[in-house]
């Protein structure tokens, strides 16, 4: 055989012979031996040297070339699949493959390793407590950095340390089942327990207060204080239940989490008290990260945050509660890292950030735990805390089963992008093969695209995302199933496109993406949807001309009732009302001539002749505006220019009007409305004014229709013009009225001695009949 060691060079085996021989390389150095007991089927070399022999009794991994190091075999008897070894080969993400005569088995190394120590007194983790540089105290033994030897400092006295603390000057604190001592300068000092505390009962929690007193938890026993080489019992602590936590800030405050979900802040002699009314909801508090006035608080049921007045729960994504939190800590990147129940959980500082800024955010997380070499969970009884910092930022846990120490940052990460592949394309009825511009039948309407990322350290870690283009918005993620479904699919182009990460979040933004087509129905088909709508066009224009007709014969009909009722007014006022009139002034008349010539009554009668004979011609001038009947045809230059000629000889004035623009047909409501205003306008400039000349200007533009009365006569009273009416009189009030019925409005402008203005201006789109309507109209009609 023939194998490739890291370095280049090339090894070779013979039949027989126990040593390899090296073929080629960059240094002929001497022969590597093996085990000659074992009869080899096949070897190899991984990336760090190390030597893989297969064997009929499993697989054999020796220490790198040219070291003397213990032999390390798996078996059918260690989990292996099979015995007899026919195969070795290393990926490269660094996973390490064996095949037997039953299977396929991988091998990979481990993120983390526990510290080498003896078997814990207790059933529980072992107590820690941060040290100088990298170092941390463990239990009983302090450990310069996480890959060294640990060195035992102390010895139990009772059945094992539950709580370790390393105060701010550098002081070491201790405490356990009926013992507790304090160790400065490389010495230990035991100190006795309060005389009321039984001999038998352990310490919980440690904390050194502002005053540098250290606050002592014995659980159901209470709360002790120790300062000045004397005991007392602190007042004013709410005791609901057992303490379980107890943290000095760097103010000196102290945060102190209860067994029974509370939570209370001692600040000198000021105690504050929260629970679940303040949205504490995790359960038993066991353990608490300060950072100024907020604090991150774990417990048996999650995570939470306390801003100052209220605590907000925090989830991560997938529901992630992160249960059984005994440990936090804060790295110096600002990341939040847990151990829990679960393993320990780490959250980056921008993803905390957006959780406060958006309760309810489920969180990203990095997670380690079985599948990286962690053993053993976070103790849900004792020590507290599970989890420590050193001065120069190590990190430390302690679980169940063992203590971790590393720098985050230096852990092993799988830097490989993973290569992902679309792996097929299912209908309801078929099955096709994942090939760009595949046309699925018509009617397809339930689609599922399968695929798969090339990742083996961690495959159930990988994440995808998706997206099918003109469907999806945005990018949706996988929930587990490595497919995509969708339904009501219509006919047309597509494209999928899929993404993934590997176990560490490295992402392949490449990805794989796919072109399909749908095949479309007759009645899916551009020429079919153009019908349909070129024919709801057709049933839309004629219901509108349809309704025009209609509302213009009920217009008609209503103005034809109109004018029927003006002119029947206009002859029972000429038939009645006037020749009364008449008949009362002839009666008057001759009364007045059998007067006597010098009678004063016949200057009285006189008067009252005039004036009866001013409200005659006041009559006939309104029956005549009745009569003009022009407003049903919207001929509102005829209707104003027949009823102006009429006025100006009774008045001893002219009469003019002007048009500007091109002339066009306006809507029957606004000509009736225009004609009206106009009406009223003439009436009181001839009638009023005293006006030599009046004017009417009609101008059409594209943006509106206006109708201008103006004269030159004495103008309107000033109290009149501002008040906009003349007591008891409602002609300028109807003018506005109308004027903002039609969407329009009325400008009346007036000085004394220079005449009234009147201007009437409506809008195009309530003036005009539209073009496109009268045309289509007036074709209809011819």
């Amino acid at each position: 055989m023939l194998a490739q060691h890291p370095d280049g060079s090339i090894w070779t085996n013979s039949e027989g012979n126990a040593n390899l021989q090296l073929v080629k390389g960059p240094d002929q150095g001497a022969a590597l031996k093996w085990n000659p007991t074992l009869l080899y089927i096949a070897f190899g070399f991984d990336r760090d040297g190390y030597r893989w022999i297969a064997t009929d009794v499993g697989v054999v991994r020796a220490g790198p070339a040219g070291t003397d190091t213990t032999d390390h075999r798996t078996g059918f008897d260690h989990g292996l699949t099979g015995n007899i070894v026919s195969a070795l080969f290393e990926d490269r993400e660094q996973n390490f493959w064996v095949a037997t005569e039953n299977g396929l088995d991988r091998f990979r190394k481990p993120r983390l390793r526990a510290l080498t120590l003896p078997t814990y007194a207790l059933a529980n983790a072992r107590p820690l407590a941060g040290g100088r540089d990298g170092s941390a105290w463990v239990d009983r033994f302090l450990v310069a950095a996480p890959n060294a030897v640990p060195q035992e400092f102390a010895a139990y006295h009772g059945r094992g340390l539950t709580a370790l603390y390393r105060a701010p000057d550098g002081t070491l604190w201790g405490g356990g089942s009926g013992e507790f001592w304090t160790r400065e300068y490389g010495e230990r000092r035991n100190i006795p327990l309060p005389s009321d505390i039984p001999g038998n009962t352990n310490i919980f929690a440690l904390a050194r207060d502002g005053a540098g007193a250290l606050w002592v938890s014995f659980g159901r026993q209470g709360l002790r204080k120790w300062a000045d080489g004397q005991w007392s019992k602190p007042e004013g602590i709410p005791k609901p239940s057992p303490l379980a936590t107890a943290v000095a800030d760097p103010r000196g405050r102290l945060w102190l989490g209860f067994v029974g979900g509370q939570l209370a802040l001692v600040d000198g002699g000021a105690v504050r008290s929260f629970g679940r009314e303040d949205g504490l909801a995790i359960g038993t508090v066991a353990q608490i990260l300060p950072s100024g006035d907020s604090a991150w608080v774990g417990g048996e049921n999650g995570l939470s945050y306390f801003d100052g007045k209220r605590f907000a729960s925090v989830v991560g994504k997938g529901g992630e509660p992160f249960p059984g939190i005994t440990g936090l800590v804060r790295a110096r990147d600002g990341t939040l890292w847990i151990n829990g129940s679960t393993g320990v959980s780490s959250i980056a500082p921008a993803e905390l950030q957006r959780a406060l800024r958006e309760p309810g955010y489920p969180v990203r997380f990095g997670r380690l735990d079985y599948r990286d070499g962690l053993r053993g969970t976070a103790s849900a009884v004792l020590p507290l805390p599970s989890a420590t910092v050193s001065d120069n930022g190590t990190l430390w846990f302690s679980t169940t089963a063992g203590t971790y120490g590393f720098v985050p940052g230096t852990l092993p990460r799988n830097a490989m992008a993973p290569p992902v592949f679309i792996t097929s394309i299912r209908t309801d009825h078929a099955a096709y093969a994942p090939v760009g511009g595949v046309l699925l039948p018509a009617g397809t309407e339930t689609l599922r695209l399968d695929f798969t990322a090339l990742s083996y350290q961690a495959p159930e870690r990988m994440e995808f995302r998706y997206q099918l283009d003109g469907v999806d918005r945005t990018w949706r993620e996988n929930t587990g199933e490595r497919a995509a479904s969708y339904t009501n699919l219509g006919p047309g182009r597509y494209r999928f496109r899929v993404i993934a990460s590997n176990n560490d979040g490295v992402w392949n933004n490449e990805g794989a993406s796919i072109t399909f087509e749908i095949a479309a129905r007759p009645t899916q088909t551009v020429w079919f949807r153009a019908a349909c709508i070129v024919l709801g066009l057709s049933i839309l224009v004629s219901l509108y001309f349809w309704r025009v007709r209609q509302l213009r014969r009920r217009y008609s009909e209503r103005m034809r009732e109109r004018l029927g009722e003006r002119e029947r007014i206009a002859r029972t006022l000429h038939d009645s009302f006037l020749q009364s009139v008449q008949a009362l002034m002839m009666q008057f008349g001759l009364i007045k001539w059998e007067l006597p010539v010098d009678h004063p009554m016949r200057l009285t009668i006189d008067r009252a002749l005039d004036t009866a004979d001013d409200v005659l011609s006041e009559g006939r001038e309104h029956i005549l505006a009745l009569r003009l009947n022009h407003e049903l045809s919207g001929d509102l230059e005829a209707a104003l220019s027949g009823l102006g000629h009429i006025l100006a000889p009774r008045h001893g004035a002219r009469f003019v009007l002007q048009e500007s623009g091109e002339r066009r047909p306006l809507r029957a409501a606004a000509a009736a409305e225009a004609y009206a205003i106009g009406r009223e306008a003439l009436l009181n400039a001839f009638r009023h004014a005293g006006s030599d000349e009046v004017t009417v200007e009609l101008r059409y533009t594209a943006s509106q229709f206006s109708l201008q009365v103006r004269d030159t006569g004495c103008g309107l009273n000033a109290e009149v013009y501002l008040r906009g009416q003349r007591p008891g009189h409602f002609g300028l009030v109807g003018m506005r009225e109308r004027a903002h019925d039609v969407g329009g409005t009325l400008e009346i402008r007036s000085e004394t001695g220079k005449g009234t203005t009147v201007t009437l201006r409506l809008p195009a789109g309530s003036a005009y009949v539209s073009k496109v309507a009268d045309k289509l109209l007036s074709a209809r009609h011819s």
